[in-house]
């Protein structure tokens, strides 16, 4: 038929795959490549430290405005457009950032001139053997390239990290990318002030995808944690359910959320409630909570959620010989809803 490869395989033939792989750089990293900026150009040092500190993506860094320090009743901001969302984005101002951002557009000003409108510029001759004062770089009177093989600042900071062979708290060289930034100082951000924090920093509407995409829990943070509720809870979808994306009452009183109730046969429930412990359920839905959304079953009740099973098996068994209809539908509803995250549920416990 004459048909080549190309007109019999398209793109959407291939599956989509997604890395869930979430890289940032701890600590001791960010401190040790601050350190160390005053071997680095000025300029190149100071769009580090202005990405860092704001969170926004490479493009947004690249391309913000030359007046992005604005002042509302009192308080200062750095402002820029988000390409990706289509909205402006402001982040509160240190007066250390401040002074930074007003070096930055110092030097622009004085280097090319004023009708430039952005605050970092692209630079050519940028080699490896320059390092580290880079004499012969020449500013170019357009944004700097986003892209992390041509991005002054990314190549920079690599061959910082190379040279002064920074080391990140496991001893090992980390790789830097123009991107990486982001992650890292949402990462710092929700250590230190919570996830609603971060969100807000990030611009993103649902703290689920701040936490998801940007700042998943260290293996140091989930080794630390020593509540109740953190042997393993599951949500419903049969995936590990994150402690910090639960409610903060949950993380300061286990307790408050939790539901084992025994009340045989019909009211017996193990596990917890992610619904806030002073709002009544809205729809009672005590004998259905293990197919409510808001049920969280744990590997800690294992036990119980076995003996309970069997004993729901044998009901409906029994039921179904007596003709009980209403003990077979109650019976068959637990069993269903629990083989729907119960089987998760032992592999998990069993390692």
């Amino acid at each position: 038929m004459g048909l080549s490869a190309s007109n019999l395989v398209l793109n959407r033939d291939f599956l989509k795959v997604n890395s869930d792989e979430i890289t940032w750089l701890d600590e001791v990293t960010r401190t040790r490549i601050k350190q160390n900026l005053a071997k680095i150009p000025d300029f190149i040092a100071r769009h580090y430290l202005i990405q860092e500190y704001t969170a926004a993506r490479v493009r947004d860094v690249c391309q913000m405005p030359f007046d992005c320090l604005v002042e509302e009743d009192g308080t200062w901001y750095i402002m820029f457009f988000q390409q990706k969302t289509k909205r402006w984005q402001r982040i509160p101002a240190t007066r250390e950032i401040r002074r930074v951002v007003e070096e930055q557009q110092q030097w622009i000003r004085q280097t090319i001139g004023l009708e430039y409108s952005y605050l970092f510029c692209h630079f050519r001759t940028i080699k490896a053997i320059s390092y580290p004062k880079f004499l012969n770089i020449k500013p170019l009177p357009f944004p700097p390239k986003v892209d992390g093989i041509k991005n002054p600042m990314t190549r920079i900071i690599r061959m910082l990290i190379e040279n002064e062979n920074i080391l990140d708290a496991n001893g090992q060289k980390p790789y830097f990318t123009g991107k990486i930034t982001r992650p890292s100082r949402l990462q710092e951000i929700r250590v230190k002030h919570g996830i609603e924090a971060a969100q807000l920093y990030a611009d993103h509407k649902r703290s689920r995808t701040t936490f998801q995409h940007y700042t998943p829990p260290t293996l140091e943070e989930v080794a630390s944690v020593d509540l109740p509720f953190q042997k393993l809870l599951l949500n419903p979808d049969n995936k590990f359910l994150p402690w910090q994306s639960l409610p903060e009452s949950l993380l300061k009183n286990p307790k408050a959320h939790e539901l084992d109730l025994e009340i045989p046969p019909r009211l017996v429930v193990y596990g917890h409630c992610a619904l806030d412990p002073k709002t009544p359920c809205p729809i009672n839905l005590f004998p259905k909570c293990y197919g409510c959304s808001s049920f969280r079953p744990s590997t800690d009740k294992l036990p119980l959620y076995e003996r309970q099973y069997q004993g729901e098996q044998q009901r409906l068994a029994e039921a179904q010989q007596v003709g009980a209809e209403l003990v077979q539908e109650e019976a068959k509803a637990t069993i269903e809803a629990m083989d729907k995250w119960l089987p998760e549920l032992r592999s998990i416990a069993n390692g």
